[in-house]
């Protein structure tokens, strides 16, 4: 089948048209169940941005421009996209045929929690499986609220995918530094073709799809490490519920109400962060003055997390690359030797390392910056708290007469 970035164009002015008119949707959608059994459920993943239209298999890309050509008059000519053999092979294809033996699906040990939660473990492998058959949805009724696109006259409703989380995740996934974590499937109550029974410690699925209600994004970084290494190897947590769709919304509620971990604080727990690597060198090694003092939730002299957000704002460490990472630590080191030389019952703290932070900013020269430091240690140090640009300012105003 041949690709292009105008066919991407065109199925995205109809997915459009699918989504914000009910007449154009039941008409695809009678048409794809008359003509190849293929279901909504199915290629509605494809319209709210749940699989990428690059993974739309080619049989599956024939039946939806076939539809379009019926329901909307697209004239769309399948010779541009397809060869003779293609054209011939899909039109009498139907949905079902990937689908013939994969039940029963037998998920084992399972532990109860309460009579409609189960939990276990999931291999990438499983979770592969489960997704080359297209037995995992996203369904937006029970997910959190789509976001609008909008492309000229045309609207269309997407997931709210963050892609630099994906990826973000992939990484680490690549690198085998993700720490295992929880994914959460609902076999819908709602769902008419759901049939499971649970014989002792096992589930046996007979029908049915389930829907994926909580790690989405972990469930696509850890797929798209799978496809890009077939020899990845990883454990999930799996949570399966039996949840009608309005105790699933609750539950999604119920999760968003955690207490909110800040930013700066999941931030400085990225040992893979520029910034990063300024503080633990800092913390690490042997003359620094601030050796083993700096820790995470204000458990050491120095707190971490807003050392993280100062060492940012101030001296913008985020987009550094390693050496200077080590460049800047030395230098910070080098300026807390001088000053605790000079000043030998000075302390290095939440409220001091403000004041060393930003008078680091203000030369190359360590034993300048050091002068200058020491200055404005002598005089009423605000306590930073938080990292804001009118608590750094009173910093900064240390520095004005020294």
């Amino acid at each position: 089948m041949l690709r292009s970035e105008n066919l991407y164009e065109i199925l995205d002015k109809y997915f459009s048209q699918i989504q914000k008119n009910s007449y154009y949707k039941r008409e695809v959608q009678k048409f794809l169940m008359k003509k190849y059994e293929y279901s909504d459920i199915e290629y509605m993943q494809y319209i709210i941005g749940a699989k990428s239209k690059d993974e739309i298999p080619d049989n599956e890309m024939y039946w939806l421009i076939d539809a379009f050509n019926n329901v909307f008059r697209a004239n769309m000519e399948m010779k541009t996209y397809f060869s003779d053999k293609e054209i011939v092979r899909f039109s009498s294809l139907k949905a079902d045929y990937l689908k013939t033996d994969i039940y029963p699906i037998r998920i084992s040990p399972v532990i109860e929690i309460a009579e409609d939660q189960w939990v276990t473990k999931i291999s990438i492998d499983l979770l592969k499986e489960f997704y080359d058959n297209q037995l995992i949805i996203y369904n937006p009724r029970t997910q959190r609220q789509l976001k609008q696109r909008r492309r000229g006259q045309d609207v269309s409703y997407t997931i709210d995918i963050v892609s630099s989380s994906v990826k973000a995740i992939e990484g680490l996934m690549s690198k085998g530094e993700f720490v295992p974590n929880a994914l959460t499937l609902n076999l819908n109550v709602d769902d008419p073709e759901v049939d499971f029974d649970i014989v002792e410690s096992e589930l046996i699925l007979n029908s049915g799809k389930f829907d994926i209600i909580d790690g989405f994004h972990r469930f696509r970084a850890a797929i798209n490490t799978k496809i890009k290494n077939p020899d990845f190897q990883f454990n999930f947590i799996l949570n399966i519920m039996n949840f009608t769709e309005d105790k699933a919304c609750q539950y999604i509620e119920q999760e968003d109400k955690r207490n909110k971990i800040s930013k700066s604080y999941l931030a400085s727990m990225d040992k893979s962060s520029p910034t990063n690597i300024i503080i633990d060198k800092l913390n690490n090694t042997l003359d620094s003055p601030v050796r083993g003092k700096i820790e995470r939730a204000h458990r050491g002299e120095i707190d971490r997390a807003t050392l993280f957000s100062l060492l940012e704002f101030i001296l913008k460490t985020k987009n550094m690359n390693r050496s200077q990472c080590i460049k800047t630590a030395v230098f910070i080191i080098n300026i807390l030797k001088i000053v605790q030389e000079n000043n030998p019952d000075v302390v290095f703290d939440d409220t001091t390392m403000p004041v060393v932070l930003y008078g680091s900013s203000i030369s190359k020269d360590a034993y300048e910056c050091a002068e200058k430091i020491e200055s404005a240690l002598g005089k009423d140090v605000p306590i930073i708290n938080s990292v804001t640009d009118m608590k750094v300012n009173k910093i900064k105003a240390l520095f004005e007469e020294v």
